[in-house]
């Protein structure tokens, strides 16, 4: 019976299974082919030989070097990143309902810099960084919700003027604290820089990112229910705010220390789920990891062509350059 049921499920959803399974293959050729890209380019088999070489305990080269501690786990933090935001950018979406929310509209990016900014300042470590720029994040999320949720205008509405609000609010105290302290070395980390990134980084952000995509896709069915109302959702069994607790708190989490280590990088999380939609439909069980793949590659690349084309520019800014159109296109056409 069970064996029959798989069976049937996979016959439903052959063509998105199907287009899962490409893009993990694309993700993991982004993974080995983006690092060999740049002001200095490398063999296809240049990654391997080097890795080799470590294993067998031997010095490496200044290439070799570049390419292993450099442009590797820079490779590694934008495919994490482009999923963090992606898969966030989902949630966000199915839990208040709003094909416009996104952790960078409203405030949850904004909020998790405030309070990653306060830790460079006070020269925290970076798990302190992250931690706070967790709690920052948390707030800004209550702080939106709160807002909304006495505001005058309907739901959709008043969560994106909340969240535009409270994004103002957060660059204001942001650009204070700015003012105050270096503000060059910090300023293109405002706006998602992965110039810095280093193998510390990657591995207190791995464990971290990684669960929690997980834990979310465990609640994917829930959010199914979730898309069509609390009084619907009851019906069907699901819990509204015990899921929604869970998922915004994970969201947050993700966002937070994706944001603590590279910076703003806008509107991955509004572009990304609505582009994965068109592909493989709106069911969150396919929706969450196609986006958290699609979400790993489009960072990727974009980044490795930011560097290619235009020099070592934040890739931030190219993605808000992409995304604030996107973002009109779908207030003229809800319906997306």
């Amino acid at each position: 019976m069970h064996s029959k049921k798989l069976q049937n499920f996979y016959i439903q959803n052959y063509l998105r299974i199907k287009l899962l399974i490409l893009l993990v293959l694309i993700t993991v050729l982004t993974l080995f082919f983006a690092p060999l890209l740049g002001s200095i380019t490398y063999h296809p088999l240049a990654l391997y030989n080097y890795v080799v070489k470590l294993i067998q305990g031997k010095n490496l080269d200044l290439r070799g070097e570049i390419l292993i501690n450099l442009r590797l786990p820079r490779i590694i933090m934008c495919i994490l990143v482009g999923a963090a935001l992606s898969v966030s950018g989902v949630v966000m979406q199915a839990v208040f309902r709003n094909p416009l929310a996104e952790p960078f509209v409203l405030g949850m990016s904004s909020g998790a810099a405030l309070g990653a900014i306060l830790g460079f300042i006070f020269n925290f470590n970076f798990y302190a960084i992250s931690a706070l720029a967790f709690l920052t994040s948390l707030f800004s999320v209550f702080l939106v919700y709160s807002i909304a949720k006495v505001s005058k205008y309907g739901q959709a509405e008043a969560l994106l003027l909340s969240g535009i609000a409270v994004n103002f609010l957060f660059y204001a105290l942001e650009w204070l604290l700015l003012i105050r302290t270096n503000a060059y070395m910090i300023l293109s980390w405002l706006v998602g820089h992965f110039g810095g990134i280093r193998w510390l980084e990657v591995r207190i952000s791995l464990i971290p990112i990684v669960l929690g995509i997980i834990i979310i896709f465990f609640f994917s069915k829930d959010l199914n229910a979730l898309m069509f109302g609390d009084e619907t959702a009851h019906y069907l069994g699901v819990d509204p705010k015990f899921t929604r607790n869970v998922t915004v708190t994970f969201t947050t989490l993700i966002t937070a220390i994706s944001t603590a280590f590279v910076g703003l990088v806008g509107f991955v999380g509004l572009m990304v789920p609505h582009m994965s939609r068109l592909l493989i439909g709106n069911d969150n069980r396919f929706l969450i990891p196609f986006s958290a793949f699609f979400g790993a590659v489009f960072l990727t690349w974009a980044d490795v062509l930011t560097r290619l084309l235009m020099g070592d520019i934040p890739v931030g800014i190219v993605t808000m350059l992409l995304g604030a159109p996107f973002f009109i296109y779908l207030q003229v056409y809800r319906k997306i």
